[in-house]
């Protein structure tokens, strides 16, 4: 009895939901003032990048931990964070951190 239960009210509530709905589709404006270095871009580097074994002195990769270099390797970065080449590990960007990425790139790389 618990599963018919179950199963109607499933059927009954999304019944009237569209994929939109059910699945909401997330817009990203870029704004050069808010889109940051060091607010946005920075954290993400530091977070999902520049981490033990990874982007960081000592591995054979290009350091992540510098903004001249991140600036000087910034259409490499661009390419693997929209392709979802980077990061590896395991891990992964949102459709928001990559669009952050893709912002400031654009925006002229910016130390801000």
């Amino acid at each position: 009895m618990f599963l018919v239960v179950a199963f109607f009210a499933a059927t009954v509530g999304c019944e009237n939901l569209n994929q939109e709905e059910l699945f909401p589709v997330e817009t990203f404006e870029c704004d050069p003032a808010t889109v940051t270095f060091e607010a946005v871009v920075k954290p993400i580097i530091d977070t999902n990048c520049a981490i033990a074994g990874c982007h960081v002195p000592g591995t054979g990769r290009v350091n992540l931990q510098n903004f001249d270099v991140i600036v000087f390797n910034r259409e490499d970065i661009r390419t693997r964070v929209i392709t979802r080449d980077m990061p590896r590990a395991g891990l992964s960007l949102t459709s928001l951190e990559v669009n952050q990425i893709v912002c400031w790139i654009d925006s002229g790389a910016q130390d801000n």
